[in-house]
């Protein structure tokens, strides 16, 4: 049981740490992703999409 408690924590913590991720990247646009060329090639895209969802 022990380590089914562990596990579980573990998968919350790892989603909730993903969440905060996503909200964060999404809500600063991706102008700070851009400059560090994370997507590569898929930037712009998503560059697109953060200025029609944020401004």
């Amino acid at each position: 049981m022990e380590f089914a408690r562990e596990f579980v924590e573990n998968l919350l913590f790892v989603a909730v740490s993903g969440l905060l991720f996503l909200i964060v990247v999404v809500g600063d646009g991706s102008d700070a992703m851009e400059s560090r060329n994370i997507f590569g090639r898929r930037d712009r895209r998503y560059r697109r999409y953060g200025r029609g969802r944020s401004r």
